[in-house]
């Protein structure tokens, strides 16, 4: 169709007046008469012309449905779009205390993931919010969630020397993260015998919204005696045993709400004063379970370097790894 709507010149015959060379007619009432025939085809032409240009005219355009607008005390943020797929962890990470940070390049960016149990550097770091009394500023969220795909909210919440949030507070918390954060969010830092809590929180969020929250997975913390640093004998299996009925026990907690299956193990697996075959030996056994167990994604351990149990560190006061560090380093790829 060209773009007048017409094909071809009009689908109408006009009559052909009779002219005789440029003589006018000789009888003025059959001049009368073919002149309103011409009228009257011209009419329908147009008519009919109008129909095929409104014909052709294309369907306005829908306006794209706009970007879900969150109100920060009083003015409009728009985060940007940053999860296409669900985040893939490495397989191996670290904590990094004030202690280690700057002092790591012998771990960081060799395959593993960092965090400092804060914001961070949130370019380099997988960013926590430790507790509801550590909350970061809108501002600060917001340029994080500019370069991070992911949020670890809470440490240790059931420990009243850790973050220290009852399953209400913490459920409230979570909903102010979930209103100021894009990306995937990770919940809840809690100890793994600590599925009770977990219980209770997603009980509080439910009561409280009408919904549940919207996690991508969980993060937690195993360790043997669920977090005492005084085991007299960590080679014992009976931990390990213990261990497996306790993630268990989480794990059905976290079908029970439908949180999706995923976790990573964020400090891991062995701290207090012990030696440092003792260390290897609890690493090995451990990671070789964690392994095995289909919803882990990833472990971190605890930490790159930590002044209370110097034994336990990754690295060194000058940086370079200890025996634990380099067999932490390789089980990366194992």
């Amino acid at each position: 169709m060209d773009r007048d709507g017409l094909r071809g010149g009009s689908p109408h015959a006009w009559p052909e007046p009779r002219l005789v060379g440029h003589e006018p007619y000789a009888d003025t009432s059959e001049l009368t008469m073919v002149t309103s025939q011409c009228l009257k085809h011209a009419g329908l032409l147009l008519a009919l012309t109008m129909v095929l240009l409104v014909g052709c005219v294309p369907a306005p355009t829908p306006e794209p449905t706009p970007v879900p607008e969150l109100y920060l005390g009083g003015r409009e943020l728009h985060f940007p779009v940053i999860m296409s797929a669900p985040y893939r962890w490495q397989r191996a990470g670290y904590g990094r205390p004030l202690q280690s940070i700057g002092k790591d390049p012998e771990l960081h960016r060799k395959g593993m993931w960092a965090y400092s149990w804060g914001l961070g550097a949130c370019l380099y770091d997988v960013p926590m919010v430790f507790s509801d009394r550590q909350m970061p500023t809108l501002d600060q969220l917001a340029k994080c969630n500019a370069t991070s795909e992911v949020l670890l909210a809470f440490n240790e919440p059931e420990w009243a020397s850790q973050a220290n949030m009852s399953p209400e507070i913490a459920a409230k918390t979570l909903r102010h993260l979930e209103q100021h954060w894009a990306g995937e969010i990770w919940c809840c830092g809690n100890l793994v015998g600590s599925s009770g809590w977990l219980d209770r929180m997603m009980t509080a969020y439910k009561a409280e919204y009408g919904e549940l929250p919207r996690l991508a997975g969980v993060h937690l913390h195993i360790y043997l005696a669920n977090g005492q640093t005084d085991v007299p004998d960590p080679t014992n299996p009976m931990w390990l045993e213990r261990n497996r009925n306790s993630l268990a026990a989480y794990l059905a907690v976290m079908r029970k709400w439908g949180i999706p299956p995923r976790v990573v193990v964020s400090e891991c697996c062995l701290l207090g004063g012990y030696t440092e075959a003792e260390y290897l030996l609890v690493q090995d056994t451990y990671m070789t379970w964690l392994r095995g167990v289909p919803e882990i994604e990833s472990v971190a351990w605890f930490s790159a370097r930590y002044a209370g149990f110097p034994d336990a560190n990754l690295l060194r006061a000058s940086g370079r790894l200890t025996a634990v560090g380099q067999n932490w380093l390789d089980w990366r790829w194992k």
